[in-house]
């Protein structure tokens, strides 16, 4: 929520935020509908 509040803050709309890292662990090289298991 925190990026979201910023954007509007400064007038620019969010419509789509996607999370892809969390910690050391990334997004990297899936494809839509692929999983890791962690």
């Amino acid at each position: 929520r925190q990026v979201r509040r910023m954007c509007a803050a400064v007038g620019l709309p969010c419509l789509r935020l996607i999370r892809w890292r969390v910690g050391e662990w990334s997004l990297d090289g899936l494809s839509p509908g692929e999983w890791r298991q962690a």
